[in-house]
């Protein structure tokens, strides 16, 4: 009698823990299909990372980034491979990534840039929900990319300042990174 009650209890345990899983396997149906894709292999993203870590490669970092722009539940996983690729790598085109990922991150907040001014002064405006550190943290960034002449570093800190976000206001500041841009882009 023991044994049966005790084979029951088993049973119905193994059900119980049968159902959770399948419920589980349909909420994250599309998480499911994202990690089987052959493009987002786990093999592959190992790869990608090792290169960047160890080589700062510019085409392994590419594929982590599209890799985590499509995976929004590890995002936050991407932001050692930026300052890897910022910091030890010296790949200050990729400080822009750095600066919004990690006013993303500070911020949480989504990027919701549509591709203007007033989308983009929007995104920005996170800067003003930041705390003193974690401002001068980002804002590391830019001032990085611009002082290696990285063009879109410098057109966010050129905004940053004569808009007063996150900063104190400066037109001449402003003034002088945009003429600086135009000297870049000619």
């Amino acid at each position: 009698m023991e044994v049966s009650k005790l084979l029951f209890i088993m049973l119905v345990l193994l059900i119980i823990s049968c159902q959770d899983k399948k419920e589980q396997v349909q909420h994250n149906s599309r998480e499911v299909k994202f990690k089987t894709s052959y493009y987002f292999s786990e093999e592959r993203i190992k790869k990608a990372k090792y290169r960047v870590k160890y080589y700062g490669d510019i085409v392994a970092f590419g594929e982590l980034s599209v890799y985590y722009s499509y995976n929004e539940l590890k995002k936050e996983e991407f932001l050692p491979y930026i300052l890897m690729m910022v910091e030890k790598h010296k790949h200050y085109k990729y400080c822009t990534i750095a600066f919004n990922n990690f006013l993303e991150f500070y911020s949480n907040s989504n990027n919701q840039y549509d591709g203007t001014q007033g989308s983009l002064i929007m995104h920005l405006s996170n800067l003003n929900k930041l705390n003193n550190d974690q401002r001068q943290f980002v804002l590391y960034f830019v001032k990085l990319g611009a002082a290696n002449n990285n063009f879109e570093s410098i057109r966010l800190l050129e905004l940053i300042y004569r808009e007063g976000i996150g900063v104190d206001q400066s037109e001449t500041k402003a003034d002088s990174l945009k003429i600086f841009l135009e000297r870049l882009n000619k």
